[in-house]
């Protein structure tokens, strides 16, 4: 009788143990996942250097930076409204556009410039989206003060 309640008293711990080990494992988070950031690029096709930024507010900390002509700066932020900016003098004539970036997002926006014939250089946007989608956005130009 003792084997007989040892052998079930063992199958009933393995039982447990089967159980217990069954139970799917926290999954695998990726960084960006845990620490709720994504990316934003910012390209430079206008044929001019441009200064860039993206900050978090309309007016808050910002880290500008001056691209060449081609180039590109990839900046690293948490997710929420970011505002993208440009300009083509880093005075007072910088454009922006708002996105809400989602986590591991890697969002690209290409500043091109529009040459108009009376109004001299302005900046327009064109927003590259994740799935491939182009949109150029309209009424997006502003002309540059300091021709």
């Amino acid at each position: 009788m003792k084997k007989i309640l040892r052998k079930f008293a063992m199958l009933f711990a393995l039982m447990g143990i089967m159980l217990v080990s069954c139970e799917e494992p926290e999954p695998i988070l990726s960084p960006c996942e845990r620490d709720g950031t994504g990316t934003v690029k910012i390209k430079n096709t206008t044929g001019y250097n441009l200064w860039v930024d993206c900050t978090y507010t309309s007016n808050g900390i910002n880290y500008e930076k001056k691209l060449s002509n081609g180039s590109s700066y990839t900046y690293t932020m948490d997710k929420g409204n970011v505002y993208v900016w440009a300009s083509l003098d880093n005075r007072d004539s910088w454009v922006y556009d708002t996105h809400h970036l989602s986590a591991c997002e890697n969002f690209t926006y290409t500043w091109y410039i529009n040459k108009k014939k009376s109004t001299g250089r302005s900046l327009y946007l064109i927003v590259t989206y994740p799935d491939g989608r182009i949109e150029n956005i309209d009424g997006f130009e502003v002309v540059n003060k300091y021709e």
